[in-house]
């Protein structure tokens, strides 16, 4: 159980630097937005965090924590491959604007659509997402023997760090080279073997 938390953990840590890579990205490239709007990817997410801690906090007990971990790491996979088919929708839809300008009139409202369905999406992300994080924490503090916790904690934050840079530097020149929706969807396989 120690091991797993600890792997849950990393693989958190590494979806929120991603995440936070990706957001300008998202927000410039697919959408055609400010690289500044990025908030519209990122603070659902964070408001989803936020919820997720307030319900596990209040509720959590009650949860069998591996299951919810499980379960959230399928709602992880399953959102990020909605969110890299959700960009790949909008960048088809702007390919046909750039290419049949009159049609803007008609895509408006799908434009809104989409994005109201990318803050859908980036909310449920930071439920699982803090789903996730908080009951793998919560495993691995009660199975840590007292006398170790010290080293794990320095071991989980040392992995954190080391297995999260590399994506981290990577992320930026694979979106480039492959395109956005097919790193989303790339992320949300990563997540589905783990």
């Amino acid at each position: 159980p120690v091991l797993t938390s600890m792997m849950h953990l990393t693989l958190i840590a590494s979806l929120v630097m991603i995440l936070a890579m990706l957001a300008p990205g998202i927000a410039s490239r697919v959408f055609h937005l400010a690289p500044e709007d990025a908030i519209v990817v990122f603070a659902p997410a964070g408001i989803g965090m936020l919820a997720a801690a307030l319900i596990l906090g209040r509720w959590g007990e009650r949860i069998q924590k591996q299951r919810l971990a499980r379960r959230g790491l399928a709602a992880l996979s399953l959102g990020f491959a909605l969110f890299g088919l959700l960009a790949w929708r909008f960048e088809t839809t702007n390919q046909r604007l750039a290419l049949d300008p009159s049609s803007m009139m008609h895509m408006a409202p799908a434009g809104a659509a989409l994005i109201l369905t990318s803050v859908v999406l980036s909310l449920i992300l930071g439920l699982a997402a803090s789903g996730v994080n908080i009951t793998s924490q919560t495993i691995l503090q009660e199975n840590t023997p007292e006398q170790l916790r010290g080293r794990v904690f320095s071991v989980q934050f040392m992995l954190n760090n080391l297995v999260g840079i590399p994506p981290m530097l990577a992320i930026g020149a694979t979106a480039d080279l492959l395109g956005i929706p097919a790193v989303l969807i790339g992320v949300s396989l990563m997540v589905l073997a783990v």
